[in-house]
């Protein structure tokens, strides 16, 4: 069976007025994983807390190793 992913939505490109937080939030909430470019920009532990599922641009499970 082939590898199965989760479907992403890249978290930048909807809601431009909100919070990147409330982003990965709605889209967790949306059963979305979520595609965030440029991630060292942003407040780590702040999405850790969001419990959302990221994906990088190659389609593999972030890890808190990146950091």
């Amino acid at each position: 069976m082939p590898y199965q992913f989760p479907l992403a939505v890249c978290a930048k490109m909807l809601w431009q007025d909100k919070l990147i937080e409330w982003h990965v939030s709605k889209l967790t909430e949306m059963g979305f994983a979520v595609g965030l470019w440029n991630w060292p920009t942003h407040d780590l532990d702040k999405l850790e807390k969001t419990q959302g599922q990221f994906f990088n641009h190659e389609w593999l499970p972030a890890r808190s190793s990146y950091r």
